[in-house]
């Protein structure tokens, strides 16, 4: 399920734990890293379990409909091909799906329900909805189709999803600390359940934690994953002084990004753990990228400079 740069950033943000917390042990790391990779499977699970619930709201909705006193043809008989979608049919049947329902204890998007009325009135405006109602046909394929471009266009500015997610996760952690990282993980599960749907005769299975495991012959994601966290954690301290001497004045040292700081150790850390078999540029490239969207506007070309030298001090080669 989870790729590399998702990994790359889950160690990412368990060493910057390890920079607030210097007391964190490398057992508490690897418990918050396996909880925050849980954490990715689980959200995949609560988001299609939105599914059945949102059919259920386009039902009430034609219900409404109904009772209108109208001559218009399409409240005296409304289409109900979204109402009567096979998805819906099938994750509401599916016991592996509804035990995993349980299992989670997710709480219900019936408790929500003014958001999924403002998200299928949104829907119903969109013109891939349009197209999907008035295809002239009906089949399985087609409802995983919607609900793939459902889960991949309406939530990119919906803060109340993630608001959603927040609220879910105050009222579940002392129970389940899982739910402490559903923000982070948020539009990556979105994507990976568009992803899924969009497969052919899709049926619910619970995917494995590392995508490397649904690809037999591939190199371990799970020993990348807890090798890298463990290289950083172990040397943590030596690979944050060699970034530190390397700042061009000790008047930086105060002023320099925690977030930036803790990126490049994450990276030495991959790079001493895995070099040569994932090349240096590789490692620098993937930190790069991710410093994108936790960094400053600076800290791209920052941590660049400073890995470039870094690697020289670890004999590693770019």
């Amino acid at each position: 399920m989870l790729n590399r740069r998702i990994l790359r950033v889950k160690i990412f943000k368990v060493l910057y734990s390890r920079y607030i917390c210097p007391e964190l042990s490398l057992e508490d790391a690897r418990r918050q890293l396996n909880l925050s990779l849980e954490a990715s499977r689980t959200l995949y699970c609560f988001i299609l379990s939105m599914v059945t619930p949102l059919t259920a709201v386009a039902a009430e909705r034609i219900e409404e409909l109904k009772k209108l006193s109208t001559a218009d043809k399409s409240a005296i008989d409304p289409n109900k091909k979204f109402a009567d979608n096979l998805l819906s049919k099938l994750l509401e049947s599916d016991p592996d799906f509804k035990k995993i329902v349980s299992k989670y204890n997710f709480p219900s998007w019936s408790n929500y329900d003014l958001f999924l009325k403002k998200l299928y009135s949104d829907i119903l405006t969109r013109d891939y909805y349009k197209e999907y109602i008035t295809s002239g046909k009906s089949s399985f394929a087609e409802d995983c189709a919607l609900f793939a471009k459902i889960f991949q266009i309406e939530f990119e500015d919906r803060d109340e999803f993630l608001e959603i997610l927040e609220t879910t996760t105050l009222e579940r952690k002392n129970a389940d600390d899982e739910a402490l990282y559903w923000n982070d993980d948020a539009f990556y599960c979105l994507a990976f359940a568009s992803k899924m749907l969009s497969k052919r005769n899709f049926r619910f299975d619970l995917p494995p934690i590392f995508a490397s495991d649904m690809k037999p012959g591939k190199q371990s994601d799970k020993d990348f994953t807890f090798k890298v966290l463990e290289s950083g954690f172990i040397h943590f301290d030596e690979y944050r002084e060699l970034v530190m001497n390397l700042l061009p004045e000790t008047r930086f040292h105060d002023k320099v990004n925690s977030i930036d700081i803790c990126l490049c150790i994450t990276a030495l850390a991959e790079m001493k753990a895995f070099y040569p078999e994932i090349p240096s540029k590789v490692s620098i490239n993937e930190y790069l990228e991710i410093s994108k969207y936790f960094g400053s506007e600076q800290s791209t070309s920052f941590i660049n400079g400073l890995l470039s030298n870094a690697v020289k001090s670890l004999d590693i080669q770019l």
